[in-house]
């Protein structure tokens, strides 16, 4: 990847997301994306399926979670990026790495809606943060 991640434990995460047919495509963010890991530290996976958020993935997202956790040996903090907050999924993209990309179009185009959607919203995470309240 020549992005120094710890390709023992990002080749096995990678196989084991490009398993799921489903999938369009999955990033790694938190401390392995930024390249801070501690041993503690889980991998951060946010995973994008085909059409919108829905309540019935959480089972396949635990398959998933499991099956990352069994190849890497690490837990494994799974998110789907439909249901992840407007400013979790900004910093998904701004320090992430993306592990699996099915389909650029869909996944480009889900993109940019998300950022949008985090724009919009950013004059007011900043007056709420600046007044304490994160």
């Amino acid at each position: 990847m020549g992005t120094g991640l710890p390709a023992d434990l990002i080749e096995p995460a990678r196989e084991a997301l490009d398993a799921e047919p489903s999938l369009v495509a999955a990033y790694l963010f938190g401390s392995f994306a930024r390249g801070t890991p501690s041993a503690e530290s889980d991998l951060d996976i946010a995973v994008l399926f085909p059409g919108k958020a829905d309540p019935r993935l959480g089972g396949a997202l635990d398959s998933l979670r499991d099956a990352v956790e069994r190849a890497c040996s690490r837990p494994c903090d799974l998110i789907d990026a439909r249901a992840a907050s407007a400013d979790l999924f900004h910093r998904v993209l701004r320090d992430g790495r993306l592990l699996v990309d099915r389909d650029p179009s869909a996944r480009i185009a889900f993109e940019v809606a998300r950022r949008n959607e985090y724009f919009d919203l950013l004059p007011y995470l900043r007056q709420y943060r600046r007044h304490g309240a994160a």
